[in-house]
């Protein structure tokens, strides 16, 4: 893991301070789900604070010593930023710093884990620097100490993020807000949301999202899960049957280990150009309507065009297409039964270009109308059964 530190906006004016000689004042150091602003006072989607600071000088350099526990947050989030808080010139409290991780971090209130931060800060004109935390209402040294059970240098598996049972999450695009638990009397806003509140080792449980009448216009990205339960390990669901009342721009599935299932959903946009990407990963796709806006060179469901995935598709309607309405790449296995393919392209094409890559199809109930080609095998691509 990785910490870039950036002044804000104010923070500039208070470094521009210290070189006069002033003493750095920090008030609180938090932890947030968000990406903030250079230009912003306060740190997006901010989660909780850290705990005890111990700012060491050195000369020109300043070392903010810092404690995230995962048990003081209120809810699980994914860490992505760190902002220090600190008095400007006026004595008003106000966000000086901003650490951004590299990679983000799943923080789960059920389950043990303590981050340890260095946040360092030097002054590059030879000024020294006068650090003070008056921090309080935070966990101790002492307290913290007894917060995660190291095993050989490593938090024991039982003590990190994972399911044991199943977590039903709810997204509502009218009356939802991404600062809610996710509950269905206090739903989430966007679909990406509910899928982040989820952590990345789903162990032996598994994730439901319900998804309500709504438009949703977001490129929803499903990308580093693994474990949960055999083919029912993230469930995306917003009806049991095809439904064009709850509107999704596209989704993309990207190096996941387990199942993840898509159902009762309409697909208006793109992502990349394409409406549902899957790479390296497997998914079910189900009752799901698939419409073109009109996008140039555009393909409904794009399967290993990076990596091999497998999939299967059941009871869809793919239209309007002008590149393809499936195209299956890379090794990858597609089953596709009872689906309507219409006014693409090309409607099945299976196989890659000049790389040789090639894939596999295999068909039946299948029903095509107003497709340029409707069903094409190129480079050693195969095609089994039919309509």
């Amino acid at each position: 893991m990785k910490l870039t530190g950036y002044y804000t906006t104010a923070g500039e004016k208070i470094a521009a301070g210290l070189l006069a000689g002033a003493t750095l004042s920090v008030t609180r150091i938090t932890a947030g789900a968000g990406s903030t602003a250079l230009s912003a006072a306060t740190l997006a989607q901010e989660q909780q604070n850290l705990g005890p600071c111990e700012p060491e000088v050195s000369g020109t350099t300043a070392v903010m010593r810092c404690t995230l526990s995962s048990d003081q947050a209120s809810a699980p989030y994914f860490l992505r930023e760190l902002g220090v808080y600190a008095l400007d010139s006026t004595g008003k409290e106000t966000l000086y710093l901003i650490f951004r991780l590299d990679e983000e971090v799943s923080i789960n209130p059920a389950f043990r884990l303590v981050l340890r931060f260095n946040l360092e800060q030097t002054l590059s004109d030879g000024a020294g620097v006068e650090v003070t935390a008056p921090l309080t209402g935070l966990a101790t040294q002492e307290e913290l100490k007894t917060k995660a059970d190291l095993q050989d240098g490593f938090v024991p598996y039982g003590q990190l993020p994972h399911l044991t049972g199943s977590k039903n999450l709810f997204v509502n695009a009218a009356t939802g807000s991404d600062d809610n638990p996710g509950t269905e009397s206090a739903p989430l806003k966007t679909i990406q949301a509910a899928v982040d509140a989820l952590p990345k080792d789903l162990g032996t449980g598994g994730g439901s999202i319900s998804v309500a009448v709504g438009i949703y216009d977001e490129d929803v990205v499903i990308r580093g899960f693994y474990g949960g339960r055999d083919n029912d390990a993230i469930n995306i669901v917003g009806a049991t049957t095809m439904d064009d009342t709850r509107k999704v721009r596209s989704f993309a599935i990207v190096n996941t280990g387990c199942v993840v299932n898509l159902r009762g959903m309409c697909i208006t946009g793109a992502q990349s150009g394409v409406a549902v990407s899957v790479f390296g990963a497997k998914a079910s796709l189900m009752d799901l309507h698939l419409k073109s806006g009109g996008e140039e060179n555009a393909t409904g469901v794009a399967v290993g065009v990076w990596s091999p995935a497998q999939v299967s598709v059941q009871r869809c309607t793919v239209e309007g297409y002008s590149s393809s309405g499936f195209l299956v790449d890379r090794a990858s296995v597609v089953d596709i039964n009872a689906t309507e393919v219409k006014n693409c392209g090309y409607g099945i094409k299976v196989g890659g270009g000049a790389s040789g890559t090639t894939g596999i199809v295999i068909l039946s109930g299948m029903t095509y109308e107003g497709n340029t080609t409707d069903t094409v095998a190129v480079r050693n691509g195969q095609i089994f059964g039919g309509a």
